[in-house]
């Protein structure tokens, strides 16, 4: 009798510890810090998943305040190249640029973006060089410029106001006839290049 009085307290010792282990298990994580803001810490919530081609592997870095997301293989010789989706987001976690590599070369279309849904430039590369027809937009959404490109050379360039008309002889004369300080006429970057330095390149 007393044998099986022992046995039973023995049971339900074992039953109470292992009760205990299976609710500390199910305690929820740690919460995070009431000071860390997504600001001084990557919004892992807002990135996307990269479909990344086979054989290549996610990059993850942070450059001048944003994140960028792009694919990373290996040729015959093992040297690293960009194949696959690229983007950039925001501190705020909103996409600021999106494309695709070919090789360690941009190809395809090429979105960019100033604000928070609001497009700021898109074209298509073709290995590596600009090619067919690139819009750049006013703030409001609307075309501001429009240009035509033939593997990198620009074939045709016309300026829109905010209602979509053409203003381009009207800028183009301006551009020729404006005298400098120095009265010589004021160089011009094109907008391509213009927009492309507001977001710095990135190495592997």
């Amino acid at each position: 009798m007393k044998a099986t009085s022992f046995l039973s307290v023995v049971f339900l010792t074992c039953c109470l510890f292992s009760c205990s282990g299976s609710s500390s298990s199910s305690t929820p994580e740690t919460p995070r810090e009431p000071g860390q803001s997504a600001d001084k810490a990557p919004a892992t919530h807002a990135r996307s998943v990269l479909n990344c081609p086979p054989d290549t592997r996610v990059q993850h870095k942070e450059v001048a305040g944003t994140h960028v997301q792009y694919c990373v293989g290996e040729d015959a010789h093992r040297r690293q190249w960009r194949h696959g989706p690229f983007e950039r987001l925001s501190a705020e976690g909103w996409v600021m640029e999106r494309g695709i590599y070919a090789k360690g070369k941009k190809n395809g279309l090429w979105r960019r973006w100033s604000k928070k849904n609001v497009p700021a430039q898109q074209g298509t590369y073709n290995q590596g060089k600009q090619d067919g027809l690139w819009h750049f937009f006013h703030d409001s959404g609307r075309v501001s410029e429009e240009l035509r490109y033939d593997r990198g050379r620009v074939i045709s360039h016309h300026y829109y106001d905010e209602t979509g008309k053409d203003i381009t002889k009207q800028v183009q004369g301006r551009q020729t006839l404006e005298p400098t300080p120095s009265n010589r006429p004021q160089p011009r970057t094109p907008p391509s290049k213009a927009a492309s330095d507001t977001i710095p390149e990135i190495s592997l």
